[in-house]
């Protein structure tokens, strides 16, 4: 089953942006795959940093689910071994609404921090 492209009323901006409408199965086929081949972190994790394309979704999600309380970002791996975003809303008992869920093409700007951190944020500077 191929994946289908969403469409939506700013004329096709979420595709642009590289966020594509994908099924239960497919999402669940790439967070199987980044999992069977992801590392467990050595020490905590301190924030996360997010492509632009995880916003796009968010906000296609908020669009079509105006009821939604939250999101939920799993990673996924595509075949060629990409990292993607796999991103759904959550309703007020913090479940996974799966009737809609978008994937991200593959991720530039991504990561748990550490590694990808700013070392000169006041944030984290102890």
């Amino acid at each position: 089953m191929g994946t289908p492209v969403i469409t939506n009323n700013d004329s096709g901006a979420a595709e642009a942006k590289g966020v594509t409408l994908i099924t239960v199965d497919e999402a669940k086929a790439l967070v199987r795959a980044y999992q069977a081949t992801a590392d467990t972190p050595r020490t905590p994790v301190k924030g996360i940093l997010f492509d632009l394309q995880v916003l796009a979704a968010m906000k296609e999600l908020l669009t079509n689910l105006s009821d939604l309380k939250g999101f939920r970002h799993y990673f996924g791996k595509d075949k060629a071994g990409g990292l993607v975003a796999v991103i759904v809303g959550t309703d007020e008992q913090n479940r996974d609404r799966v009737d809609f869920i978008y994937k991200t093409d593959v991720l530039q700007a991504r990561g748990l921090c550490p590694p990808v951190c700013d070392e000169q944020s006041p944030i984290i500077i102890d």
